[in-house]
C-alpha cells in the first residue's frame, strides 16, 4: 500500500496545481529558442510583460517524465517569485512536451539521459534568454533529473549563476544507479563531476529527504561536503521523511527559496 500511496499523492498535487488556475494561461509568453543542429527549446516565461526593467531571472528545470506524461504543474513553480524585479522561467527540456502541446526538440532517451550535448543546449538557451531579457542575476532550480542538469550546468557555465538549487537530485548519478542495481549510465553527466569547475561565488543549495531512494540523502550530503572542501558556499537541507514525489510541495523548500530570493534582491 505504501509503495503506491506516494505516486497517488503526487498526482493529486499535480491535479490541484493545474486546476487551481482553471482556464488561466500557464505562461505569460512561450519563447522558442534556437540551439545547435537546428533544434529548438521552448521556455515558459512569467512576469516579463510591461515596460518595467527586471534584473533577476529564476529558472526551473523539471524532472524526468514517463511516456504520456506532460509538463504542466512545473510551470507554476516560478510564478510565485514574480515581482517588480523578477521574471520566472521554466525550461522545457529536450524531447519533452508540455500540456499545451509545445515540444522541445530531441530524441527521447531511455538511458544516459543527461548527456553533455543536452546540458550544453540547455545552457546555451539560458545564455540567449539572459541576453534577450537583459538579465543580471540568475537563480537556477532543478528537480530530480532537472537537478542533475542544474548541477552539471553549475560547473559547465560557472559565471552564469548567482545560486544553483538541486531538489531531490541524484548528485552522483553513476554510483547511485549502480547501488540500485541499474545500468550506471556511463555517458550521462553527473553533478559531482563538475564540483571543481563551480565558481566559488555561486551559492549551492541541495535538498534531499530520508525516504528518497532515487536521490539518497547520503549522497546529497557528500556532494555538499565535497563542494565546501573546494571553497564553495554550499548548504544541505533535509526535508525529513518525504518521498521523492512529495518534496516539490515541501514548505521548508519554498521557505528557504523565498529567503534566498529576498536576500539577492536586498543585496547592494
Amino acid at each position: 500500500m505504501k509503495n503506491t500511496l506516494y505516486p497517488v499523492l503526487f498526482l493529486m498535487f499535480c491535479y490541484y496545481t493545474t486546476s487551481t488556475y482553471g482556464s488561466e494561461s500557464l505562461c505569460d509568453e512561450y519563447k522558442k529558442i534556437p540551439v545547435e543542429q537546428e533544434q529548438f527549446i521552448w521556455v515558459c516565461l512569467q512576469g516579463n510583460k510591461g515596460q518595467i526593467t527586471k534584473d533577476i531571472l529564476i529558472i526551473f528545470l523539471h524532472g524526468d517524465k514517463s511516456s504520456g506524461n506532460y509538463v504542466s504543474w512545473e510551470y507554476k513553480t516560478t510564478r510565485r517569485f514574480v515581482d517588480t524585479r523578477t521574471i520566472g522561467a521554466t525550461i522545457l527540456r529536450p524531447s519533452y512536451t508540455d500540456i499545451e502541446g509545445h515540444h522541445s526538440d530531441g530524441k527521447k532517451l531511455h538511458k544516459n539521459r543527461y548527456t553533455k550535448e543536452r546540458a550544453h543546449n540547455i545552457g546555451e538557451a539560458i545564455k540567449i534568454l539572459k541576453t534577450d531579457l537583459k538579465i543580471k542575476t540568475i537563480i537556477l532550480i532543478g528537480y530530480s533529473g532537472g537537478g542533475v542538469f542544474a548541477g552539471v550546468l553549475a560547473g559547465m557555465y560557472p559565471d552564469l549563476w548567482q545560486a544553483v538549487v538541486m531538489l531531490s537530485t541524484p548528485t552522483h548519478i553513476h554510483e547511485i544507479r549502480s547501488q540500485r542495481g541499474k545500468n550506471p549510465w556511463p555517458y550521462s553527466q553527473s553533478p559531482n563531476d563538475y564540483i571543481q569547475s563551480i565558481n566559488p561565488k555561486t551559492k549551492i543549495l541541495v535538498f534531499s529527504s530520508k525516504k528518497d531512494d532515487r536521490a539518497p540523502e547520503s549522497f546529497a550530503k557528500k556532494y555538499v561536503e565535497d563542494a565546501e572542501a573546494t571553497g564553495i558556499v554550499a548548504k544541505h537541507y533535509s526535508l525529513g521523511q518525504l518521498s521523492h514525489f512529495e518534496t516539490p510541495n515541501a514548505k521548508k523548500f519554498w521557505k528557504v527559496l523565498n529567503t534566498l530570493h529576498t536576500g539577492i534582491k536586498n543585496k547592494p
